[in-house]
């Protein structure tokens, strides 16, 4: 007998890793020499700005309680492992402020 297709929750969960990966991606693409009169820091602030934004809205139609959760601590523990790796001193600590208070 042949498996089913993936539960919906499987898909979910998929989607979100995929979204978590797009946005280390797209961190890495963000040169820090490009366009001087704009720091690279505004580029990164924009694109968390965006995700955080898709991520809220996901959530709220899309996930339960305990799947929203578990996904959350996993964006959560990425965001810290990001913001170590890739966003200088000052920046970092006020976006990880913002993110780590933003309401879920």
């Amino acid at each position: 007998m042949l498996p089913g297709p993936p539960s919906p929750t499987a898909f979910r969960l998929v989607l979100a890793l995929a979204f978590r990966s797009i946005r280390l991606w797209a961190f890495h693409l963000i040169p820090s020499w490009a366009h001087r009169s704009v720091p690279p820091w505004a580029y990164r602030s924009v694109l968390l700005w965006a995700f955080h934004s898709v991520r809220l809205l996901a959530f709220r139609r899309i996930l339960p309680g305990a799947y929203r959760s578990v996904l959350l601590w996993g964006l959560r523990s990425l965001r810290l492992l990001a913001s170590r790796l890739i966003l200088p001193g000052a920046y970092r600590s006020v976006l990880l402020l913002a993110f780590l208070s933003a309401p879920l």
